[in-house]
């Protein structure tokens, strides 16, 4: 039987066949792309740096931790309020613009329901399971060869 989990799994695969195992930041700059979020969006540096740092720790709270480093990184020119406004922007304009069929890649529910524009929170922790899956895929590649 055909589950919503199937379509990101072969996506996942497909992926690993693709791209170097140890290439998550490639992983990440495809799928914003993919998802409508590019360059040119202010939130999309913020928001790649942000799923690799989630997808490193899932324990670690998005303001005072995840933003908070960010926001280092760029020497604190970025308040972590500007940060999350910028990935919110990148979100919500990404999401007025989507493609169902790549999104529900992502956000799986999708297909069997509408659902609501994700939060920032959401957005991370899903792309960053993604990335899990991702990577899992990855080992089962290169296990076969």
């Amino acid at each position: 039987m055909w589950t919503p989990i199937d379509e990101t799994l072969k996506y996942a695969l497909f992926l690993a066949r693709h791209l170097s195992h140890s290439d998550c930041s490639t992983a990440v700059i495809l799928i914003l792309y993919g998802l409508g979020i590019t360059p040119k969006n202010n939130g999309f540096t913020y928001l790649k740096r942000a799923i690799v740092l989630y997808y490193e720790n899932p324990t670690r709270q998005l303001k005072g931790d995840i933003y908070a480093q960010i926001s280092e990184e760029f020497d604190g020119a970025v308040s972590e309020e500007s940060i999350e406004q910028n990935i919110r922007r990148a979100v919500a304009d990404a999401w007025k613009h989507r493609n169902e069929e790549y999104w529900s890649l992502f956000l799986p529910e999708m297909r069997e329901r509408k659902i609501r524009k994700p939060s920032n929170g959401d957005c991370i922790a899903k792309l960053a399971w993604f990335l899990e899956l991702w990577k899992g895929c990855c080992k089962e590649v290169l296990y076969a060869k």
